[in-house]
């Protein structure tokens, strides 16, 4: 690839052959207008390294956002292990005689308390 005197390459002149490039010129004014200025400038300027400033900021942006994803990635490993740690401590506890009692209790309540606010719910309604 052929380099200005900043280092900076150089535009190129001929699109892919698939003219991907010329459709996109075509279709934003704006972007045909940036790179016919970006190819015209003699000058070492702003205009020159622009595109590297861009690309910057978008690495810059993309690797904050990496970051964050990380730290959310570490979280959910966290919070994971914990609730398959959970799962596990009832499963034991379940697994035991005194476990499984308990367990047989605890669904009796729930299911009086719920037949219990049925009932309540029944007598509101007209007859």
């Amino acid at each position: 690839m052929a380099e200005a005197k900043t280092g900076a390459p150089a535009p190129l002149e001929d699109g892919p052959a698939d003219g991907r490039a010329a459709d996109a010129e075509a279709a934003s004014p704006d972007t045909a207008s940036a790179a016919v200025s970006t190819a015209d400038a003699s000058a070492p300027g702003r205009d020159d390294t622009a595109w590297l400033e861009n690309l910057e900021q978008r690495v810059h942006q993309a690797v904050e956002r990496l970051r964050e994803l990380a730290a959310d990635n570490q979280r959910l490993v966290r919070r994971v292990a914990e609730l398959e740690a959970a799962a596990a401590r009832e499963e034991a506890v379940a697994a035991t005689p005194d476990g499984a009692e308990a367990w047989q209790r605890e669904r009796r309540e729930i299911r009086r308390r719920v037949e219990s606010l049925t009932d309540t719910l029944e007598s509101l309604l007209p007859r």
